[in-house]
């Protein structure tokens, strides 16, 4: 059964039982804003898993509400990166250069730290066996600012790959390796500076 089949099915079987519940709810609380947000994002949610479009609910997962409640995360669970939660916090300390002080502004730095954390995760989601490190998130910063978000995200992924692919593994001997090299090199090159860096 394909991951979009297994999505479907479980939503089948828990749509039901809380669709009344829902109902009630609506009847008994003022339609406020957020209320009507958060239920075009429900219905946004229902739509991609009844047609099975992951990449959709993968866009949905890191913008706005996310999945909005418990029971829409548990059907997704599968689809999130185990470093999904410290993005999130790296993400929050993000773009502090950005003036903060109306509404506007408020909303313009919400809506650039929505994007970065799209630019990882999709990163991430789409080569699950890497890691995140802090001060990725910085690198992509830096892309969405120069480039915009749709010319990043690409980009992230190619430095991921080929530039900082042995910093995004779970361990971090790859890169001892290759410092324990420099060394070697050092010495080779510029003995001088070697001997310095040993004594001190």
């Amino acid at each position: 059964m394909t991951r979009a089949r297994q999505i479907q099915s479980n939503y089948h079987q828990t749509k039901t039982a809380s669709l009344s519940v829902s109902k009630n709810l609506r009847r008994r609380r003022p339609r406020t804003k957020d209320s009507l947000d958060k239920e075009r994002r429900i219905r946004l949610l229902d739509e991609a898993i009844v047609t099975g479009n992951i990449e959709s609910l993968r866009c949905l997962s890191v913008t706005g509400a996310g999945f909005v409640n418990d029971g829409i995360r548990r059907l997704n669970e599968k689809d999130f990166h185990k470093d999904e939660e410290q993005v999130r916090l790296d993400i929050i300390r993000s773009f502090t250069h950005l003036a903060a002080d109306t509404k506007s502004q408020q909303s313009f730095k919400k809506q650039k730290q929505e994007d970065l954390l799209h630019v990882i995760m999709d990163v991430l989601r789409r080569h699950p066996k890497l890691a995140y490190y802090q001060g990725f998130h910085d690198v992509c910063t830096c892309l969405i600012v120069v480039l915009g978000k749709e010319a990043a995200m690409p980009a992230a992924e190619s430095l991921a790959m080929f530039f900082f692919r042995d910093c995004m593994l779970d361990n971090l001997e790859p890169v001892l390796d290759q410092l324990s090299l420099m060394t070697a090199l050092l010495k080779l090159e510029d003995p001088e500076v070697q001997e310095f860096l040993d004594k001190y």
